[in-house]
């Protein structure tokens, strides 16, 4: 049951980030780059400023693993570098393989002063990548708010949704970042946006036992009522994982105890029935009028 809800429910969002982490990795080697992406990547000024003017068209020129030396730079930190190449036309919106663009690399290696220089030099803030997502859903999803406040200011979009249908606010219920919970509801995030399973930034902090977040989201009018493709509410899923504080935070929130999902399941029978069940949790359901 888990393995299921996880595949459907958390769609590798974070096993995704460290497949872009060994990605960049396993590119490091000299054997992929060119020299200019050698270069650019060392934080070599001088090199790069000597094969810019043998050859101009360099600044273009992509590796194996369609790299410019402004990802390069980019990604390494390299701001003298990154400030040369851009005076020097190098598309700063030019993605990788996955379509990730320099303003990508920098808001997941957390990096504001280079977001600041980007933004400023005109990056597009809501450029996506191969899954749709967008810088903002980068820095969500790792907590990134400096990063995310940057993005915002540069007229990011706050609701934007990638190829799963999912927003910047899931992915920052994922990981149970409250602040940036916080900040991307006051910039006007949809609490109640739903991805294309119908699962919400709630559905998600209950997976997750993210209860802060859960909180937060409840006393900004979340859907304690909104149910996934599967016709799962919140708290079919906080019962099916046994997250006792979260399931008591969505029936104070007036969260219907017995709600049938899709194959007439309550959260009472998920309970009973879940590997990860408790009897506090069959307890709390009861309680509060439960039954299967």
């Amino acid at each position: 049951m888990k393995k299921k809800l996880r595949t459907y429910l958390a769609v590798s969002y974070i096993s995704r980030n460290a497949a872009i982490a060994a990605a960049v990795l396993s590119i490091t080697s000299i054997a992929y780059c060119g020299e200019i992406q050698n270069a650019a990547r060392d934080g070599d000024l001088k090199s790069v400023k000597a094969l810019l003017k043998a050859d101009p068209h360099l600044v273009l020129d992509k590796d194996k693993y369609a790299w410019t030396a402004l990802l390069w730079a980019a990604d390494k930190g390299r701001k003298d570098v990154v400030e040369l190449l851009i005076a020097d036309k190098a598309d700063i919106n030019a993605g990788d393989k996955n379509g990730e663009t320099a303003l990508h690399l920098t808001a997941l290696k957390d990096n504001a002063e280079m977001a600041e220089l980007l933004l400023a030099k005109k990056a597009d803030p809501n450029a996506r990548d191969g899954n749709g997502e967008t810088p903002l859903h980068s820095a969500a999803l790792n907590g990134h708010e400096e990063i995310a406040k940057l993005l915002l200011g540069g007229n990011a979009s706050v609701n934007a949704k990638d190829n799963l249908g999912a927003t910047p606010l899931e992915y920052a219920s994922i990981n149970g970042h409250k602040d940036m919970v916080e900040l991307l509801i006051s910039k006007g995030a949809d609490v109640n946006a739903a991805n294309n399973n119908r699962s919400t930034a709630l559905h998600f902090a209950a997976v997750y036992d993210q209860k802060e977040v859960a909180d937060l989201l409840l006393v900004n009018k979340a859907d304690v009522s909104a149910k996934d493709s599967h016709g799962k509410t919140a708290l079919h899923l906080a019962a099916i994982y046994g997250h006792v504080d979260i399931a008591k935070a969505l029936l104070n929130d007036k969260a219907y105890v017995n709600a049938t999902d899709n194959v007439g399941s309550t959260p009472l029978r998920d309970a009973e029935t879940s590997e990860h069940t408790n009897q506090a949790m069959i307890g709390l359901l009861k309680e509060h009028g439960g039954h299967d």
